[in-house]
């Protein structure tokens, strides 16, 4: 007994080495969604080896073996023996929805609802004399410019948050940036949120995934074409301005395996989401080229949520993307020549407007050359 014991004890302790120096891992290990450290180059100075015992320990720590399995096994008992309600930056919900949190309160999408981060004013006025110079800047030059915010998950479907985790009585941070927007911005500035609101007994946002699905795209890119439409017209901008309908598309569901927040916790096999597919069934394309309507230009910013706008927007708009979460660019802006400059950030982010606006604040003069 004592001497299986023993073996026991000695195959646990070699069992991560043996998988390692094998290959074989029972679960994926890239649910971290980042670079892993490489293994670092023989030494060739005496700086290279007075480095390499960090850069080896880096390695290796991203490395042993069955690191993904134990982690797993971590996260499960913790749910599920401890009963805890987050795992790292995931919240497990009511009826197995997931949701990001972050320990950062300004990025948190939590805190956002709860009303318990805010901006400041001091932030919200570089906002928006940030904004109001790229809307002049804009108008300078025959061209309409839009904000679109993707509401966090969480302001949604704030029922399946976990008990204790509702708002508190206070405004959310939303709400106050749109009231300071409607006040004092002049570009149009688009909150989806009571549209997604009325649609949420759909399939607007992945259960398992921070992410709206197709479906929440085409409700924002509606309520974006319907507002955006007055100001187009009023610029002399020709096209086919009619917001889009749930009835112009074929809606398919293609169940699929979890989505990122599942991912993180290593779970995204063993729970199902759904993608919904959006086909078109007629070609507004064809109809503004039979009618002799020349097809605007729009450039498009965004970040993760912005991945579904373009399948929506290019119905009517030519569509020039740009990588994700970068800041607006003047000159590249303005070599495109665009009707519409279209920048979509999620609302968790709404702090980094400061940067990815100011610049604006850097070009000699607002007038057209």
């Amino acid at each position: 007994m004592q001497w299986a014991l023993t073996a026991m004890f000695l195959l646990a302790l070699l069992a991560p080495s043996i998988m390692q120096f094998s290959g074989v891992e029972l679960h994926r290990s890239d649910f971290e969604l980042r670079l892993k450290a490489e293994l670092p180059a023989f030494p060739q100075t005496m700086r290279d080896l007075s480095r390499l015992p960090k850069q080896f320990d880096r390695w290796y720590s991203d490395h042993f073996g069955l690191r993904a399995t134990m982690i797993r096994a971590y996260v499960l008992a913790k749910y599920h023996l401890l009963g805890a309600i987050q795992v790292n930056k995931v919240v497990f919900g009511r009826d197995g929805w997931l949701f990001f949190t972050d320990a950062d309160p300004t990025i948190d999408p939590i805190a956002s609802y709860r009303g318990t981060t805010l901006l400041t004013q001091a932030e919200l006025a570089e906002i928006t004399v940030n904004l109001n110079a790229w809307d002049e800047w804009c108008r300078a030059r025959g061209i309409v410019f839009a904000l679109l915010i993707a509401p966090n998950k969480s302001m949604i479907f704030p029922e399946k948050l976990p008990p204790g985790l509702g708002p508190v009585p206070r405004p959310n941070r939303l709400a106050i940036f749109m009231e300071h927007m409607r006040q004092h911005a002049t570009p149009l500035v688009v909150d989806p949120t009571p549209r997604l609101l009325a649609h949420k007994q759909e399939r607007i946002y992945y259960k398992t995934d921070s992410h709206w699905t197709s479906l929440g795209a085409m409700y924002a890119t509606q309520l974006l074409q319907e507002q955006m439409a007055p100001r187009l017209t009023a610029a002399g901008k020709d096209g086919i301005w009619a917001p889009l309908q749930l009835s112009d598309y074929t809606v398919t569901e293609i169940p699929r395996n979890g989505g990122d927040l599942a991912h993180m916790v290593i779970l995204a096999d063993d729970v199902q989401d759904v993608n919904m597919q959006l086909t078109p069934l007629h070609d507004r394309n064809a109809t503004a080229v039979a009618a002799g309507v020349q097809r605007p230009r729009v450039v498009l910013y965004g970040d993760s949520f912005s991945v579904f706008l373009p399948e929506f927007l290019a119905q009517d708009f030519d569509i020039i993307t740009t990588p994700q979460n970068q800041s607006l660019d003047p000159a590249f802006i303005e070599k495109q020549q665009p009707s519409l400059l279209i920048m979509e950030i999620v609302e968790r982010k709404l702090p980094k407007l400061i940067d990815r606006t100011r610049s604006i604040r850097f070009l000699p003069q607002i007038q057209a050359p």
